[in-house]
């Protein structure tokens, strides 16, 4: 949850490298938040709970900031980003709270996340402008949606993985016939390369032009001549592959 919460603030704004976050809580979950958020970026990071000594330990562990519970208010005037993690029964963060702080932000973006069971923050405060309020439920929807994403890309993967296998083994199965078809198309280029040196020979008017237009030909008759023999070796090679399979 920890990490989808991340996930969300990231489609807010994008890159968070920038954002100040406050973490609500000093428990595991709140660990794991405050984790995420370094990971992506964030250094600007202020840990607040009830009991202050508990803010203060994690917030050394982690070298980031941290203050009373008390002080929520005036550090949501600045914030981008609050995930909230405690064992309160009551809400932390409420509409009110934010309506007194939101004429402060000048219309600046405010991810909420809430990560607690029961809730921390009061539900519809996303109505407020440019206030975005998740719970669990729109966490969990996430998480689902990633979770499809990579069974889908798994059975994609697993779809092409057989033809793969299929494409490689002929490309195995043709490596044995290469020297054999790079040693027809020699031997017939010799020969083209010979019949040119005759027709010189033998018309030796020809313009530049007209010597251009014979030695095309001559090729092209040569490449249609090849094409059934190299297409019956690369057969017979497959063929081969195949029987001793």
């Amino acid at each position: 949850m920890s990490y989808a919460a991340v996930e969300l603030a990231k489609k807010v704004f994008g890159k968070l490298k920038s954002k100040q976050a406050i973490i609500i809580g000093a428990g595991e979950m709140s660990e794991l938040s405050l984790l995420n958020l370094l990971g992506s970026g964030i250094t600007d990071i202020t840990v607040v709970n009830r009991t202050i000594e508990n803010a203060m330990k994690l917030a050394a562990k982690h070298q980031v900031k941290y203050d009373e519970l008390s002080s929520l208010p005036n550090l949501l005037e600045s914030a981008d980003i609050v995930i909230s993690s405690t064992s309160a029964q009551t809400y932390i963060i409420t509409n009110e709270m934010i309506e007194r702080i939101a004429e402060n932000r000048k219309q600046d973006s405010l991810v909420l996340i809430d990560i607690a069971v029961p809730r921390d923050i009061e539900p519809g405060i996303s109505a407020i402008t440019n206030i975005f309020n998740y719970d669990v439920d729109d966490l969990k929807g996430l998480v689902d949606a990633n979770l499809r994403e990579r069974q889908l890309a798994a059975a994609t993967i697993s779809e092409q993985i057989p033809a793969e296998i299929h494409a490689h083994n002929e490309w195995i199965s043709m490596l044995g016939v290469v020297p054999v078809i790079r040693a027809l198309r020699e031997k017939a280029m010799a020969i083209q390369a010979e019949t040119m040196d005759s027709i010189d020979r033998k018309l030796p008017g020809l313009s530049e032009r007209e010597r251009k237009i014979i030695s095309k030909h001559t090729k092209s008759i040569i490449n249609q001549m090849l094409k059934d023999p190299i297409k019956q070796a690369k057969e017979l090679s497959s063929d081969k592959k195949s029987n001793e399979n």
